[in-house]
């Protein structure tokens, strides 16, 4: 049976994704409620911000360029705590880069 993500109720954001329910290697169901992926939360409204504060985010793990946060800060609740641990020391995607 093939699983469908289940999708947050995020109006500013993109991509914002439960993982709960995916099946691990070894057979494990992650929990819900544990695991959200998104794109950034640059773009995030004051309703997003405490949908994902009232969904029980508490964690951020930043993985983008130091220029990609730079450009495009998060908006996170206070009772959230940041971890910045980019992948890249700069954008290898050009992502940020104006057209």
């Amino acid at each position: 049976m093939e699983q469908k993500p289940l999708l947050l109720d995020i109006k500013h954001g993109f991509n914002f994704r439960d993982l709960g329910s995916y099946k691990t290697l070894d057979g494990r169901k992650i929990k819900k409620h544990k695991i959200l992926r998104s794109a950034n939360l640059a773009y995030l409204s004051e309703r997003d911000v405490n949908y994902l504060d009232d969904y029980g985010l508490r964690y951020v793990v930043d993985f983008r360029s130091i220029s990609e946060k730079e450009v495009e800060p998060d908006r996170i609740s206070n009772n959230v705590h940041y971890h910045f641990n980019p992948v890249f020391s700069e954008d290898e995607t050009r992502s940020t880069k104006k057209i």
